[in-house]
């Protein structure tokens, strides 16, 4: 007997503008997406920023999908860059380095992923967004020497010698630090406003729906006053029909 082949369904591919929302949220809980603890509490507060990319996805986009889904975009993305060979030296470290975060830009891969199926996966990735991540290709060149050693999880700027324009760079850091700040303080702004947006359609919606049950309630008075009044009638027409009635006899 031929064992029966399960196919999964595929979900729509995402839209560029998608991936770049994706992107800004991810980036927005970058604290808790980065720390690498493995206690139980950490996990937890993963699982939820992770629910609540989902939620905040859904608000933006229009578009219900998973938090697994969403991770597994980030995920297949990166595959998909270390698969062409496109990482950076720095990125495929930190990518092969073990108990690490990928600090690697969606928008960075849409390009190549747009005409790619998106790939399954079933193992666990932890996608992280770092501070350098905004830097430009050519400040990394820059400050890292071919031949220096450095810790995947924290470069060691100071390390540097001051003929490499370390000055230069922590300027350009500060700048990219900077702007990264502004960058998540906007995303959190734009969160906040479309909640209070969602919050003020549900309450104009209660209202109408109160509103309406208001009105249908009118409308069942009204047509009690009309029956009652319809019954005031036909009593009122058999009373003069019982006084009719006798004096027509007699005469």
């Amino acid at each position: 007997m031929l064992a029966t082949k399960r196919v999964r369904a595929r979900a729509k591919n995402f839209t560029i503008e998608e991936e770049e929302i994706l992107e800004n949220l991810i980036l927005a809980h970058r604290d808790v997406i980065r720390n690498k603890q493995k206690d139980p509490a950490i996990w937890r507060k993963k699982s939820e920023a992770w629910k609540q990319i989902e939620a905040d996805f859904a608000i933006q986009t229009g578009v219900e999908r998973s938090w697994q889904a969403l991770r597994e975009k980030y995920t297949n993305n990166l595959r998909l860059m270390r698969k062409n060979g496109t990482l950076s030296d720095e990125e495929a470290k930190i990518d092969n380095a073990p108990d690490s975060g990928q600090n690697l830009s969606i928008s960075g891969v849409s390009s190549l992923a747009a005409g790619a199926d998106n790939e399954e996966s079933s193992a666990y990735f932890e996608p992280e967004f770092s501070r350098k991540s905004l830097s430009s290709d050519s400040t990394e060149h820059k400050i890292v020497p071919s031949n220096s050693s450095y810790a995947v999880d924290r470069p060691t700027y100071s390390a540097l010698n001051a003929n490499d324009g370390s000055v230069g760079v922590s300027s350009e850091e500060d700048a990219a630090n900077i702007l990264q700040d502004e960058k998540v303080a906007l995303i959190r702004l734009q969160q906040e406003f479309y909640r209070c947006e969602n919050a003020r359609a549900a309450e104009k919606h209660k209202l109408e729906m109160e509103k309406q049950k208001y009105e249908l309630e009118q409308r069942k008075v009204e047509l009690g006053n009309m029956r009652l009044k319809n019954e005031l009638l036909e009593a009122e027409i058999l009373e003069k029909q019982r006084k009719v009635g006798p004096s027509n006899a007699s005469s």
